[in-house]
């Protein structure tokens, strides 16, 4: 019985692992408003490949 709840458990823990994309963009929210609140500009480029 233990092992199972062992076993439950990191699989749990792996399935909520956090992706990077979400990560990255929490960054650049906080740049963007620090930027903000102290009236200074930030340029973004978007690399995407998109026209």
């Amino acid at each position: 019985m233990n092992k199972i709840l062992i076993i439950i458990s990191i699989s749990i823990s792996i399935l909520q692992g956090v992706d990077p994309a979400t990560i990255s963009n929490h960054k650049l929210r906080t740049v963007l408003e620090n930027t903000s609140r102290s009236s200074q500009k930030v340029f973004v480029e978007d690399f995407t490949g998109l026209q």
